[in-house]
């Protein structure tokens, strides 16, 4: 076993560094504006798919359990499309 000293630790390299409002990134209006359209709009494609429920299960004659692999294909194709439309929109 390693016997452990009970010396205090120095610190010897700190730097204080000021941060002001100039180094600080600019952030546009817009960011804030397409981040709350972003989630609004999920928000309203999952009400709407909810309200939608109970006539894609009585056009395709579903069961519950088969509702729910309808709703999560639904879902993960949602979720693979924000990915790619994520990473276009990036370059």
């Amino acid at each position: 076993m390693e016997q452990h000293s009970n010396r205090p630790i120095e610190v010897t390299n700190v730097v204080e560094r000021d941060v002001s409002s100039s180094t600080l990134p600019k952030v546009e209006p817009w960011v804030l504006f397409s981040t709350v359209l972003a989630s609004s709009m999920a928000f309203i494609d999952t009400s709407a798919l909810n309200v939608a429920l109970p006539a894609v299960q009585a056009d395709l004659q579903a069961t519950g359990t088969q509702l729910l692999w309808i709703v999560n294909a639904y879902l993960l194709m949602l979720a693979a499309l924000i990915l790619v439309g994520g990473s276009l929109g990036t370059d």
